[in-house]
């Protein structure tokens, strides 16, 4: 059978590290964020208007400042230490180190960040679900 070059989701995984990736052999397998379900990194970037008189009817714009997001759902696992240290740096307002990628293929994103939210899912005969916010804080590295 062969391989497509499509990429499954479940590769790319969201991983808490202890500094600043600089290539996907400093994120371990041991820094996954257990109990992940989902996640999804998006970048922007500011536009910065420089329309005059002479642009007629239509705008122009120079690219401004960059950005980025990442949000992440686990299921709720209070046992494990990543869950509860993204917790306790949230509820201490400290920054923390992610890398979202796939360690086997050497690919993916490295960031500091902050998060902004935290919300908690408890549907009725449900998994209970943590969904994390988090801003890049700073550059966002493609590894």
């Amino acid at each position: 059978m062969a391989e497509t070059p499509e990429k499954l989701g479940n590769k790319n995984k969201i991983y808490m590290t202890d500094d600043l990736a600089e290539m996907p052999g400093d994120a371990q397998s041991t820094d996954w964020i257990a109990g992940e379900t989902t996640n999804t990194i998006n970048f922007n970037g500011n536009q910065i208007e420089v329309s005059d008189k002479s642009s007629g009817a239509w705008q122009k714009f120079i690219p401004g400042v960059k950005g980025a997001t990442i949000d992440a759902t686990f299921n709720t696992l209070d046992a494990d230490p990543k869950q509860t240290a993204l917790l306790d740096s949230f509820i201490e307002g400290q920054t923390v180190f992610l890398f979202v990628g796939d360690l086997e293929a050497n690919t993916g994103y490295a960031c500091e960040a902050i998060i902004s939210s935290i919300t908690e899912t408890n549907d009725n005969a449900a998994i209970s679900s943590r969904s994390f916010s988090f801003v890049a804080n700073g550059e966002v590295k493609r590894i």
